[in-house]
């Protein structure tokens, strides 16, 4: 049974000279939809604001604590709220917040889920939709933190931290630090609700990222997140590797495959022929007869850019104790297309006698060929081509010109 401790004084039927101070509380409640196992909260009622303060509430081990008051423009007393303020510090899930707060929590938890109830500290400004003639814009501020899975749109995070600030139309996310695809990250992220989507804009960094599960997430931008078995297996591979990027992307979340984004990322790998899509790419240089599977390649790094569908790698450079090669390259999200095209340096950085009296041999000939890779992920093609020019052009120059041949 519910308690309560309740003293008026003020004018009877005039509602706007009422003052109120009491106490409440109980125990199994229901309040639209979600149980609490027990409640309570100070009351206090004056003719400019109804303040509801040190309101506790207890859902089985999980706990809120606010303060919430709604305040008057003294015009019209008591019957047409000016603003609210609400102040809140929890650990409920999301479907107790959403009870609490009604469509303004919804509206924010439908674009940021969590797998496990965050903690959470809020502060917010509410103004009465039906007593705005300013069209003031409600605002949120949060800080947040979380054990396990949040996403936001087609993201995962793992045990996120992160600041928010909102105003139900823009949302912007602040340092933020988090783990992705095995790794961990830092990053920023602005949401803007638009007609039936939300657009994205983010930044982040982050290193020790599962290069298998960072891939997987760059097939994900093409709109098919569980991916096709076939470029799954092309993108993946041995878990040795790791990766470290910077990116901005941004996009609408609805039509991720044609987001903009832009930063670079190195790859290292105790054996990069064990990574699928370097293990792939070995296999054009094994068709002119250079064994690259016999060189070591230890590291990848690349600039990349996102546009018109395509993930675009240049200039890419691989190398490893005796090899090195550099290149450029681009995906297609939407049908698994690939294109690139390579050219190796052998034995470049071994000063071995015997290694180079071969590399005057090997390396003439490699300066005049180029790998070309087509086709997609799961079943490419690749085939060697001669390009005597590249003899007496710079490596800049190289690059270039694989660019313009994508």
């Amino acid at each position: 049974m519910p308690y309560a401790d309740i003293r008026v004084e003020g004018t009877w039927g005039a509602p706007e000279n009422i003052w109120c101070f009491g106490y409440v509380e109980g125990q199994n409640a229901v309040y639209s939809g979600s149980k609490f196992d027990a409640f309570s909260t100070y009351i206090w009622v004056n003719p400019t604001r109804i303040s509801l303060y040190d309101v506790k509430m207890r859902a089985q081990n999980r706990r809120g604590r606010c303060f919430i008051e709604w305040l008057y423009d003294g015009g019209k007393g008591l019957t047409s709220y000016d603003r609210q303020r609400l102040k809140l510090k929890s650990n409920l899930n999301d479907r107790e917040l959403i009870s609490l707060g009604g469509a303004d929590a919804k509206e924010v938890l439908d674009v940021v889920a969590f797998e496990n109830p965050p903690d959470l500290e809020l502060n917010a400004l509410m103004f009465n939709p039906d007593n705005n003639p300013k069209s003031l814009k409600d605002i949120f501020n949060a800080k947040i933190s979380a054990k396990g899975r949040m996403s936001v749109e087609m993201i995962n995070l793992d045990d996120p931290v992160f600041e928010a600030f909102s105003d139900k139309t823009d949302t912007d996310i602040k340092n933020a630090f988090f783990k992705f695809c095995g790794g961990e990250g830092n990053g920023m992220l602005h949401l803007k609700k638009a007609k039936d989507t939300v657009l994205v804009d983010g930044r982040a960094h982050a290193e020790k990222m599962n290069q298998g599960l960072f891939f997987d997430f760059l097939s994900s931008l093409g709109g098919d997140a569980d991916g096709d078995d076939d470029s799954e297996s092309m993108l993946g591979g041995d878990a040795d590797g790791e990766v470290s990027a910077d990116i901005h992307l941004k996009g609408d979340v609805k039509n991720m495959a044609e987001s903009i984004g832009h930063g670079v990322v190195s790859i290292d790998s105790k054996d990069f022929m064990r990574l699928n899509l370097f293990g792939r790419i070995s296999k054009a240089f094994s068709s002119i007869g250079l064994p690259v599977g016999t060189f070591d390649i230890t590291r990848v790094n690349s600039e990349f850019s996102i546009s018109d569908g395509k993930l675009r790698l240049s200039p890419l450079e691989m190398e490893g104790p005796a090899m090195r090669i550099i290149g450029a390259a681009s995906y297609a999200f939407k049908d698994d297309s690939v294109r690139g095209e390579l050219k190796a340096y052998p034995f470049e950085n071994v000063s071995n006698r015997i290694v180079s009296v071969v590399n005057k041999i090997v390396n003439p000939i490699m300066d005049t060929v180029r790998v070309t890779v087509s086709g997609t992920l799961a079943d490419p093609e690749f085939w060697a081509k001669i390009t005597p020019a590249d003899v007496i052009r710079n490596e800049k120059k190289v690059i270039e010109g694989m660019d313009k041949s994508l």
